[in-house]
């Protein structure tokens, strides 16, 4: 419901206001849990607490500052051109995302499976979730741009040639500072001072983090690609591109870590950018077959 409620302030260019409820929720988040921290609950149970007031503020938050945006919807004449919404237009048009987020769940029980059978397990499985955090902070540039893609690009992508150059920026300086990050010696204050890593597991965060330089950049491409694709009706590519990300990830792992001997964290990281680059080019390639102008050179330079 609150997600649904973001679509509509998406929708209706009132994107400052998600960034208010996402503040809210965070606020929320953290003073329930410097509250908990004082009582004698377990960690986990602090932390389901926390995020569950926080999410249950944010959507509060999004029911009134949606009120306005909803009303103005309620008020607009129906078109009668258009065809009304049907359930089953809506399940064909969702299940392929529906099924996309499904497939998506399984990179990391995947992925953790295969690390803890190759070289390095116990530090591999320790330093993962780590770089990943690190990668994913610049790598959610492109997953909320995938929704403000989709709500400007125009109904018939009539904002195509602006909104790529600005995710070409965009990606560039989202891989450009995670660049910054991983080759110099800021990895080094960020694993060890920040995250609180030993010395030993720092030193080794280094190469699979530069590995992962890329991933925020296709992340990007991606989300762009999904945009265009979601704007004009076709989802089915989005399952098929991320089936291929994953499938891509357990045939890649298996040569990186037992064929090129590299430790398994490295292996993983490795992989995911090999499957998420051919994600990215099948949907470039999609977007090619689709021919029109716009769409062309979209694919041309998304990746």
């Amino acid at each position: 419901y609150r997600r649904f409620l973001h679509g509509v302030l998406i929708q209706a260019a009132r994107t400052r206001r998600v960034a208010l409820g996402t503040g809210v929720r965070l606020t929320g988040m953290a003073a329930t849990a410097l509250l908990l921290a004082t009582t004698e609950w377990p960690g986990v149970w602090v932390a389901a607490a926390a995020l569950s007031v926080g999410v249950v503020a944010e959507a509060l938050v999004a029911v009134v500052m949606a009120r306005e945006p909803v009303r103005a919807v309620r008020r607009r004449a129906p078109n009668s051109a258009e065809a009304p919404l049907r359930y089953g237009a809506i399940a064909r048009f969702y299940y392929p995302l529906a099924l996309t987020s499904f497939i998506g769940l399984t990179t990391k029980p995947l992925l953790t499976f295969f690390m803890g059978r190759a070289p390095a397990p116990v530090d591999s499985l320790a330093l993962y979730p780590v770089v990943v955090a690190l990668v994913f902070l610049f790598g959610s540039l492109g997953l909320s741009f995938q929704e403000a893609a989709i709500a400007l690009v125009g109904r018939e992508l009539e904002h195509v040639v602006p909104l790529r150059r600005f995710a070409i920026g965009l990606a560039l300086a989202a891989s450009g500072v995670l660049a910054v990050i991983a080759l110099t010696p800021l990895a080094g204050v960020w694993y060890g001072r920040l995250s609180g890593l030993p010395d030993g597991l720092v030193q080794l965060a280094a190469t699979p983090t530069r590995v992962a330089i890329v991933m925020p950049l296709l992340s990007v491409a991606l989300a762009f690609q999904r945009a265009v694709l979601v704007r004009t009706g076709d989802t089915r590519p989005i399952t098929i591109a991320s089936a291929l990300e994953v499938g891509g990830m357990a045939l890649l792992f298996p040569a990186f870590a037992w064929g090129a001997g590299l430790m398994g964290v490295t292996a993983a990281i490795a992989a995911q950018v090999g499957g998420r680059l051919l994600g990215v080019s099948f949907l470039t390639w999609r977007l090619r077959a689709r021919g029109g102008r716009a769409t062309h050179e979209l694919a041309a330079t998304s990746v």
